[in-house]
């Protein structure tokens, strides 16, 4: 028997709250979790029994979706490898049209427009100090990593064992040079092995072909794409700040020992004191303390590279300028 807090919901539209209907929910996880439930109590489950991750989650989701009900799903009590998680799952989040458009605050079929618009005018991201900061993140490193901690599920039979839900896989042709991304589900295969199924026709199955055909491992990286999105913004706007107007930034990627995305600024040499510290918290060398910044953009770039088993680097370039760049592990 599963025991579950609140009453089951149908997908119609269940009234709120008056006066949290209209609140922001928050920008993060934990936060949105928190605040809809308060405004639409009866669309939150939270379920205690336990439940193993292979398959009984799956199933549960399923019933609800043939019976037409989505409500956002939180087990308390997942079962891994015969032992409950340390952490809580949250699943049919994004099940429901009209979460999706009360999270956006607006209603289902101005949905499209709202997304749309958001992406268009993107909003800053507010930088505060770690001793401020709300959330402390922990990241693992080494021996320490075990993947197969998650309460990732085992959807189907066939499924090899337990997957993330989704994960950006970037591969290279080595015929061109050009990079493919594409979102992929992982299987934790090990403790610190993730694993990925190409589509025959896909993009990236073609690039593994082709290195196998020259008989030459594929390079490849399987990365969590905001935090890769967020590198990339925080490297280019540091690359903008300290060049000349109107001169070049080069972004490029490069597979050797590690695939590396490198920026090139066009503008001064990074001074010799201040390069072992440019991707310390809250430093800024005595020339960047003429240029707006917080000292945070490369320390969350460092923090990023780190958390993917990589690192962050930087180089003066000789005929001026400098690279600085991400480097993760083949």
């Amino acid at each position: 028997m599963v025991l579950l807090r609140g009453d089951d919901v149908m997908a119609k539209p269940v009234p709120a709250n008056p006066q949290l209907a209209a609140a922001p929910f928050g920008s993060d996880l934990h936060q949105f979790l928190e605040q809809y439930e308060r405004a639409y109590p009866d669309e939150v489950l939270h379920i205690e029994e336990p439940l193993r991750a292979e398959w009984e989650i799956a199933a549960l989701a399923m019933k609800l979706e043939k019976a037409h009900r989505f409500p956002l799903l939180v087990f308390h009590n997942v079962i891994v490898d015969g032992k409950r998680a340390t952490m809580p799952l949250t699943t049919f989040l994004m099940a429901s049209r009209l979460r999706l458009a009360r999270a956006m605050g607006t209603e289902v079929r101005k949905a499209g427009l709202a997304c749309y618009e958001r992406v268009q005018t993107r909003q800053r991201p507010i930088v505060v100090s770690r001793d401020q900061a709300s959330v402390k993140q922990v990241v693992e490193r080494g021996s320490d990593i075990d993947v197969r901690r998650f309460p990732a599920l085992r959807h189907h039979r066939m499924d090899p064992g337990r997957y993330i839900t989704e994960g950006h896989f970037l591969t290279f042709n080595r015929n061109t040079g050009i990079d493919n991304s594409a979102m992929h589900r992982g299987w934790l295969a090990d403790r610190d092995e993730i694993r990925v199924w190409l589509a025959p026709n896909s993009h990236n199955a073609h690039n593994l072909r082709y290195s196998e055909e020259a008989g030459e491992d594929m390079p490849a990286a399987y990365a969590d794409e905001q935090r890769i999105v967020q590198v990339l913004v925080n490297l280019i706007s540091n690359a903008v700040k300290y060049s000349p107007a109107e001169s070049t930034i080069v972004v490029t990627a490069r597979s050797n020992a590690s695939i590396d995305i490198v920026v090139r600024n066009s503008g001064p040499a990074i001074p010799a004191d201040d390069q072992p510290r440019i991707f310390d918290r809250f430093y800024r060398g005595l020339d960047a303390r003429l240029v707006p910044g917080t000292g945070m953009g490369l320390a969350i770039v460092r923090q990023i590279a780190e958390a993917h088993g990589g690192s962050a680097q930087a180089a003066n370039v000789p005929d001026g300028g400098a690279d600085v760049w991400l480097a993760v592990p083949r």
